[in-house]
């Protein structure tokens, strides 16, 4: 027979529910909780019992983690999905998500919590037909595939974190297509002029804002988690920390003298930090920025570059595409392709894993550029041969340059020595 118990409260009186001792399948002796009645929880403790010891010696197998796990709450599960997240889920090994990071994560889990009507996780398994369901309504909603594909890859990286965990038998959207995140609207390259007529209209905490930007191709968060201490005064650059940049890599970017003496000067004019007060008053925004901040980044900043687009007369789109924030970064890869630098030098600065992103993506050319190029080609190509040959027949009777004598003479065609 089962041993049942009962224990006392503080008071000494005894509690309401009987408990009970059992063996489980490794051979440790376990307790726990039965009913009211003494009887049913008799037959409990029997029952039990008689299936740890049958999975003990080999009678029945062990249930699986899945079988044990598939009536939680689905809601249960997330949170220690997030918890796991923020504590290990960071790319480098040790870290956690960044906290961007996990409040989307889980805003996009809850979002598909909702549209696909999850309770419980043994409603995951059958799932792929109302994902591709809801995929499709967003499509006709005139959602970008870069958005459908953001959310997919939250609910994705979650049910993989299940499999991990055992807590499902395979993962739900294997049979899932590929979705297409091809931008619908082309990204225009803005103009040196443009450049110029944006940072003489943009007040000064924006100016400098831009000014790094096109100068380190910076996306808005790490500008935004950019510190005074990471400015580097003596190797004219800044500091990146794996912990806030996109490739969760460190790394340094480097600058001209001049702005790195304009970045100081802003510094110690306090504006900043006023700034942050009036921009970011609750308490969560403080989470989000540095706690000596470098430059202020608004909360809305597209919304921000729009009006100094405005207030400079650029225009937002054009034939050649649109011109957001993110151009920026465009500029500096695309100036930087133009000025000679190799592929390998551009891609380290952009800071890209592959080059094929650096120059396929967002490296650009200005239409003026092609048209001097093919001009060039096209004239080379159409020339008629005997005026090109009376050209170089001129020029071979143009005596030579004091700079031809001298560089001849560096190519060790020495002049006779006197004498002989």
């Amino acid at each position: 027979m089962a041993y049942v118990f009962r224990t006392k409260d503080k008071d000494g009186k005894p509690h309401r529910k009987w408990r009970y001792q059992y063996v489980d399948r490794y051979g440790k002796k376990r307790t726990a909780t039965g009913t009211s009645s003494k009887r049913e929880t008799v037959r409990i403790a029997e029952e039990h019992g008689a299936k740890e010891r049958a999975i003990r010696i080999g009678i029945t197998e062990a249930p699986s983690t899945y079988a044990l796990n598939r009536s939680r709450d689905l809601k249960e599960v997330l949170d220690e999905y997030m918890t796991w997240g923020k504590r290990y889920g960071g790319r480098k090994h040790g870290t956690g998500w960044q906290s961007d990071h996990a409040t989307v994560k889980r805003r996009h889990l809850d979002w598909w919590k909702k549209e696909l009507g999850l309770s419980c996780l043994s409603d995951c398994p059958d799932c792929l037909p109302k994902v591709e369901r809801v995929l499709a309504n967003l499509e006709s909603d005139d959602y970008a595939g870069k958005s459908q594909r953001n959310r997919v890859e939250a609910l994705h990286s979650f049910f993989t974190w299940c499999v991990k965990r055992k807590y499902l038998p395979e993962h739900p959207l294997t049979e899932l297509g590929r979705l297409d995140a091809t931008p619908r609207a082309n990204k225009r390259l803005v103009t040196k002029e443009e450049i110029d007529r944006l940072l003489s209209a943009a007040p000064l905490d924006r100016k400098m804002l831009y000014m790094l930007a096109l100068a380190t191709g910076l996306r808005v968060n790490e500008l935004r988690s950019l510190s005074v201490d990471d400015l580097d005064r003596e190797r004219c650059g800044v500091v990146l920390h794996a912990e806030w940049t996109k490739n969760r890599k460190s790394g340094f970017q480097p600058l001209t003298r001049a702005l790195v003496l304009s970045l100081s000067a802003f510094i110690e004019s306090g504006v900043t930090q006023a700034l942050y007060a009036k921009g970011y008053r609750h308490h969560g925004d403080r989470d989000r920025v540095p706690k000596h901040p470098l430059l202020y980044v608004p909360r809305n900043v597209s919304i921000r570059f729009k009006r100094d687009l405005d207030a400079a007369e650029i225009p937002h789109e054009t034939e050649q595409g649109k011109l957001t924030f993110h151009g920026l970064r465009v500029a500096f890869i695309s100036y930087m392709a133009a000025s000679g630098a190799s592929v390998k030098e551009v891609q380290t600065l952009a800071r890209h894993s592959t080059p094929m992103l650096t120059m396929n993506v967002y490296a650009k050319v200005h239409d003026h550029v092609l048209a001097d190029r093919a001009g060039r080609v096209t004239m080379a190509l159409l020339t008629p041969s005997s005026t090109i040959e009376a050209q170089n027949g001129r020029r071979a009777n143009v005596s030579p340059s004091p700079v031809t004598s001298s560089m001849v003479a560096v190519q060790g065609l020495e002049p006779r020595t006197r004498g002989l």
